[in-house]
């Protein structure tokens, strides 16, 4: 056939991080419904902290997992954000 072995199955889905209007359980069981799969923010940070608990592996995902999810990271940032709100400057954190 192709590239792609014949066990490989194909699923459509949605990884959303912003949900109009806390919208989650709807949109979930239409995707359901569907057979595709829907991810929310939710989902991501239990998929993302799961990933980091993982022993060492030399793989991407895992180490960005375990940089992402690490605690305190706040050492190198905090300075930077008390000198950007000494500023008047309003931080965005984008992951927490």
């Amino acid at each position: 056939m192709g590239m792609v072995n014949n066990n490989v199955t194909v699923r459509l889905g949605l990884v959303a991080g912003n949900i109009y209007q806390n919208r989650s359980k709807e949109i979930r069981e239409y995707f359901e419904s569907k057979k595709w799969f829907f991810w929310a923010s939710d989902d991501v940070r239990d998929k993302v902290t799961a990933l980091a608990t993982k022993g060492y592996e030399n793989e991407p995902a895992i180490i960005t997992a375990k940089i992402l999810t690490r605690e305190p990271h706040n050492k190198i940032i905090q300075p930077t954000l008390s000198a950007a709100a000494d500023a008047g400057v309003e931080p965005v954190i984008l992951m927490k």
